[in-house]
């Protein structure tokens, strides 16, 4: 049953020794197109929109590694159907690959 206890003590200078790394900057939603200001962990995917719950997006996304594809509108995300890759943001179905 000990081996439950958290010693928050402990947990606390843990943290603090080593904190988790963040990203901050703009983020739009996909839906309704708001723009924030978001903080996330490194390596976050999909931010929730604070008006409509929605998915929403870094806007110029930090990337550490590979090659990435961005959209002349400046995202990083794409979506696919039966036409090709397109961006959701703008629309723009994207060429050359």
């Amino acid at each position: 049953m000990t081996d439950k206890i958290i010693d928050l003590a402990q947990a606390k200078q843990d943290r603090e020794a080593k904190p988790e790394p963040h990203l901050s900057g703009k983020a739009r939603c996909l839906a309704c197109k708001k723009e924030w200001v978001a903080v996330a962990p490194v390596g976050t995917t999909t931010l929730k929109c604070p008006d409509c719950d929605c998915d929403g997006h870094m806007i110029g996304e930090v990337v550490t590694e590979g090659d990435q594809w961005i959209c002349y509108c400046g995202w990083r995300l794409f979506r696919l159907d039966r036409h090709g890759i397109y961006c959701p943001s703008c629309g723009v179905y994207q060429k050359g690959f």
